[in-house]
Parts: structure tokens; C-alpha cells; sequence
């Protein structure tokens, strides 16, 4: 993972910033400085470690070993629909710098909210050994399953609002004959817009009072609408992106977080290590954090 943190200072300049891109992107730029799987650091190592895995698992499939047959990852899954090795080294590699820190930050900053909101910490393990007493529910529990527990659902999506995986701003072109958006607003043809989507988390119209507060119960709320609460997913989710360049990999990351924080809350009961300086944090777009240590205590252990 240091590998990739240290990359992100230039993803980050080379994803917001045009002339940046246009740049680093171009093919003689690539060419002389792009990175190699030989590199000792940054995205090249990263690539290396990638390419020697599917390497591996190539090698096995043509030596005749089944195990692409009980495997049930992802790189298993393009395996069997036809993809090449090379198809396969660059979509693990996406999979691997796009889903990754990404998910891991909202996880990171979502039990951080909850150890330092008791209550909040509190009610979702309430939640999770009640549903645990019904009987209801797998181990580990099924992505079906935890998106049905309403308090788990708040859970997440006041997580994501609180820090999205990145701030990018997604930036879109506007088409050549200009476009006139909400509000009456002419956008010339050619002009970059982007989405300051922390801005909009915060937006007390949307989110209700104190925006700024971590409240699952925001979210449960009696007196919502069906269309508000449709209004405030739909707000929240911009953290992904929208419309056809959307994140690919939202499916997968809305069922890791759910899964995760009913796991967490049904296998350990946590704890702050450090509450004068619980986490350091540095943004590039995306969030790297470093030293958020944390107390776990097995619950079956503690019963």
C-alpha cells in the first residue's frame, strides 16, 4: 500500500488538473517516463506485484489445475468469460488503485464517527444482536440481507456523506454549442465543470439540521418522504460519480460497506487507542490515512 499512497500526489494533479493530463497521458510522455514493472516504487511496483499474480494464476489454468473453478474472486470471473491476461493484468490493476484506498478510507472514517458517537456505536450493535437473535441473517451476512436492516443502511450512506472515498471533482466538457443550466446559467461550449460534491454533503436543504454532525438517525427520520429519502441517496451517491462515466465498481463497494459494518459490529467491539490524536490524514483526492489504532475485542471471547 505505501507503494500506491505515494502515487497519489500525481494521480491526483494528473485527474484535476487538464494540461496535467494532457501531458502525463500522452504517448511520448508515456514512452520515456511512464511507469514499468521493473520500477522499485510508486504505480510500477504496484503493477508488478499485479501482473505477477495473474501471472500465476494463468499459469495454473493452462497447466490444467482447476483452481479457476472454486476460486469466486473477480480475476477468476474475467478468466471465465474470455479475457486475455493482458485484459487481465489492467483491469486487476484498475480494480486495485480504484477500489481499494477508496473503500478502506470510508470504512476508516465511519468507525471512527461511530467509536466517537457512543450513541450512534451503541444502537448499531443493538441492531446487529437483535437481528443476530432472529436467526435471520447468513455468516457472513449477505449483501440482500444487510441492505434490509435499516439502521445498518444509515450506517453507510452517513458514512459516505461524512468522507467520500475521494474528493474528486469529476469533471465533465461542455458540448461545443454551450449548454444553459438550473438557474439560467449559459456554460460556453468547451467549459470544464466539475462537482464540488463535499459541498453538496453539507447542504442543510438536503441533509436536514447540522449537517456537519455524524446522525444515522438523519436518515430515519418518521416524517421523510419516500421522495426525500430517494433526494438524499441520490445526493449521497455523487461520491460515485454519475451518468455514464459512474463509477464501475459501485456495486461492489456499497456491498463491501454494508457487509463490513454488520461483520465488525457482530464479530468485535472496538475502541480508540489514541483519543488525543486518534488519525493522521492527508487528502490527494483520495484520502491516505496513517496511525488510526484502534482497541478490538473479540465479542465471542468477551461473552
Amino acid at each position: 500500500m505505501e507503494h500506491l499512497h505515494s502515487s497519489w500526489p500525481l494521480v491526483s494533479l494528473v485527474n484535476e488538473s487538464y494540461w496535467a493530463r494532457k501531458m502525463f497521458y500522452s504517448d511520448w510522455f508515456l514512452s520515456m517516463f511512464g511507469s514499468q514493472v521493473t520500477d522499485a516504487a510508486g504505480i510500477g511496483k504496484v503493477r508488478s506485484f499485479v501482473v505477477d499474480i495473474v501471472s500465476e494464476r494463468f499459469r495454473k489454468h493452462e497447466a490444467g489445475d482447476d483452481v479457476e473453478e472454486t476460486k469466486k474472486d473477480m480475476l477468476s470471473s474475467w478468466m471465465k468469460h474470455g479475457l486475455t491476461q493482458t485484459q487481465c493484468d489492467a483491469e486487476s490493476l484498475l480494480a486495485l488503485v480504484a477500489g481499494s484506498e477508496t473503500s478502506a478510507s470510508v470504512i476508516r472514517m465511519t468507525l471512527l464517527c461511530l467509536l466517537t458517537n457512543p450513541a450512534a456505536y451503541r444502537r448499531l450493535q443493538e441492531t446487529v444482536r437483535e437481528t443476530l437473535k432472529r436467526g435471520d441473517v447468513s455468516e457472513p451476512i449477505s449483501f440482500a440481507q444487510a441492505k434490509a436492516i435499516p439502521y445498518v443502511k444509515a450506517v453507510v450512506y452517513e458514512g459516505m456523506r461524512m468522507r467520500p472515498g475521494t474528493q474528486g471533482t469529476f469533471p465533465k466538457i461542455v458540448p461545443p454549442q454551450g449548454e444553459t443550466v438550473q438557474g439560467g446559467v449559459f456554460l460556453p461550449g468547451g467549459t470544464r465543470v466539475g462537482m464540488n460534491v463535499p459541498a453538496v454533503l453539507r447542504n442543510e436543504q438536503v441533509f436536514g439540521a447540522h449537517p456537519a454532525a455524524f446522525r444515522p438517525e438523519r436518515w430515519l427520520d418518521p416524517q421523510l418522504t419516500p421522495a426525500k429519502v430517494a433526494e438524499m441517496e441520490q445526493a449521497t451517491e455523487l461520491v460515485f460519480g454519475t451518468g455514464r462515466w459512474m463509477c464501475a465498481g459501485k456495486p461492489i463497494a456499497l456491498m463491501e460497506l454494508y457487509k463490513v459494518f454488520f461483520e465488525l459490529a457482530r464479530n468485535f467491539e472496538f475502541g480508540i487507542a489514541n483519543p488525543i490524536q486518534p488519525m493522521e490524514t492527508t487528502c490527494y483526492n483520495v484520502y491516505v490515512d496513517r496511525n488510526f489504532w484502534v482497541w478490538a475485542t473479540d465479542v465471542a471471547a468477551k461473552a
